[in-house]
């Protein structure tokens, strides 16, 4: 369904296309560094600065929080400014280390998902798999509130149209499904809270995950390919494919081991995920933590 504009939206997409315009006159790094001095000017003096402070203090030590939000809002300033220069920096800005053994072949005959989480710039796992092997996954985002912002953002992801992507939502998904039967591979960040999921320990908290991707793998008989994200100084990344999850189990054990994953990724960079995201909100579910098995909850 398509959202209406509303006056407020379009003075955000003015504000929105002019920085962007500027970031992409501006050389990469020069972007990408002016983008994260902005993040680091800005972000901390923001609500939502506040509210993922609070919910890293749950979850963290205290004395590390400061350190980890200040490296945070610099690598999400980074991100934006990143998003006029995605096509240059999949051509010449990613290193991608294929602990799975892909063959070109194999993925370009056959349906995959390759899941991923919000982490450096998280559209870079797309970009190395067309960089390294001709493959453009279609990928599946959460649209921002302002459609005409939308629009612009997706037109830098899409590669300017090259790529196809599915809005989370109904009509989204069967987009999704379809591709799968087309033997298409689908590019999917599953580290957001999913209202209608299932609570699954991450951190040591219940947190509501989307268990989708786990439940269509079994249903295609596809792998679903661990991506990990990096940011190495600058616009500069390692792209890291895992070998392919076991699949044997419940898609709740499916999600459960990719939570874990998640987690290892974080210990190693917890400045380059996106805590903004209030991914253990629901107070009654924390309040349940009990009832879930323990997992490891300290960086």
């Amino acid at each position: 369904m398509t959202r209406p504009v509303r006056f407020r939206h379009v003075i955000e997409a003015v504000f929105v296309r002019s920085i962007m315009a500027i970031f992409a006159a501006l050389p990469v790094d020069m972007a990408s560094g002016l983008g994260g001095s902005i993040g680091r000017t800005i972000g901390p003096l923001t609500g939502i600065h506040r509210k993922a402070k609070r919910q890293m203090i749950d979850i963290l030590a205290p004395d590390n929080v400061d350190k980890i939000l200040t490296g945070m809002w610099d690598n999400l300033g980074r991100t934006m400014a990143e998003y006029p220069h995605l096509l240059n920096i999949a051509q010449n800005r990613i290193v991608l280390e294929d602990r799975a053994g892909l063959q070109a072949d194999t993925l370009h005959a056959n349906p995959a998902i390759f899941i991923a989480g919000h982490f450096a710039n998280w559209e870079a796992g797309a970009l190395g798999l067309f960089r390294t092997y001709g493959i453009l996954p279609d990928l599946i985002y959460r649209p921002p509130n302002n459609p005409l912002v939308d629009r612009l953002l997706n037109h830098y992801r899409s590669l300017k149209g090259r790529v196809t992507t599915h809005p989370k939502s109904r009509q989204g998904m069967r987009g999704v499904i379809d591709a799968l039967q087309h033997n298409r591979k689908i590019g999917w960040l599953i580290d957001q809270k999913y209202n209608e999921g299932v609570a699954l320990p991450f951190f040591g908290k219940p947190a509501m995950t989307s268990t989708a991707f786990a439940s269509l793998g079994q249903r295609f008989r596809c792998p679903i390919y661990p991506v990990q994200i990096i940011r190495e100084g600058g616009a500069h990344f390692r792209v890291i494919i895992h070998p392919a999850m076991d699949t044997t189990g419940t898609p709740d054990d499916i999600a459960r081991m990719a939570n874990v994953l998640l987690y290892d990724w974080m210990r190693e960079h917890a400045e380059q995920w996106l805590w903004v995201h209030q991914r253990w909100s629901s107070k009654a579910l924390q309040d349940d933590a009990e009832d879930l098995e323990d997992s490891p909850s300290t960086l």
